[in-house]
């Protein structure tokens, strides 16, 4: 089944079976049926198992209007969200692993509002002016906010790198309908865009799809992964960001000034 969700400029993601199409906006789908009840929420203070290897990163959306001023993320936390719990401890895994700061917004222009969608995890990928909704759907565990969180600091799909054909194989024949888009790659708004790959292609990122995702035949991977995975990583997990993840943001916002402290 495939609805339409008009929401201009937000990343989303697929839940369940069910695969949306978002105007004005490159799709981020993460299938939840791929992970365990509860796996990523209390987990998510720690790295993911066996990323702390060097080489890895990520890639960023190109651009610098879109990266957040001083590093820092002011936030709404909607009152029917009903996670608080699960964002904090989401908002505490950025600030320990990165120089990222989200703060409670006051009155600023742009900030980023927690919401709830029922089906749909979804986001703007960098900063887009004004408010914008991270929606954390059903789940709502530390692990999908932590990733949703992600696309807002500016970090796109770890499978849809330039250089992702030398690590998956994309089997477009096993794409459940109408989800294609999320595999493309430079794609946003149903049209070609820009992004940056930053460092090497990173298996263990907290922004990569799980083999699975969106296979019509779940006996078969819809991304075939070409090289050896590296011991302790979990391709598609929600644990937490992955050291790669970290190295990515901080080179994407090199030269930006970092939080104001007090």
């Amino acid at each position: 089944m495939r609805e339409d969700v008009s929401m201009p400029g937000a990343d989303q993601e697929c839940l369940a079976s069910s695969c949306v199409q978002v105007i004005a906006a490159e799709v981020d789908l993460f299938l939840l049926r791929a992970i365990a009840p509860g796996a990523a929420s209390k987990q998510s203070r720690r790295l993911a198992q066996g990323s702390e290897r060097e080489g890895t990163m990520g890639v960023a959306i190109a651009g610098q209007q879109f990266r957040w001023p001083n590093r820092t993320i002011a936030y709404v936390i909607d009152p029917d969200l009903g996670c608080d719990e699960e964002a904090a401890e989401a908002i505490e895994h950025w600030h320990s692993h990165s120089s990222i700061r989200f703060v409670p917004r006051t009155n600023e222009t742009d900030f980023v509002r927690l919401v709830r969608l029922p089906g749909f995890a979804l986001s703007d990928v960098g900063r887009r002016g004004g408010e914008q909704k991270v929606s954390l759907g059903d789940s709502c565990s530390a692990g999908i906010i932590i990733h949703e969180l992600g696309h807002a600091v500016g970090l796109w799909h770890e499978h849809c790198r330039d250089d992702r054909d030398q690590w998956v194989e994309v089997d477009w024949t096993n794409i459940e309908d109408g989800c294609e888009d999320n595999f493309k790659q430079r794609w946003i708004d149903q049209a070609p865009a820009q992004t940056e790959d930053i460092g090497a292609y990173d298996y263990g990122s907290i922004m990569h799809y799980p083999p699975g995702c969106f296979a019509i035949d779940d006996r078969d991977p819809t991304l075939k992964l070409l090289k050896p995975v590296p011991a302790g990583v979990s391709v598609g997990q929600r644990d937490g960001l992955s050291a790669g993840d970290v190295a990515a943001v901080e080179q994407m916002y090199q030269g930006i000034a970092p939080p104001i402290a007090g």
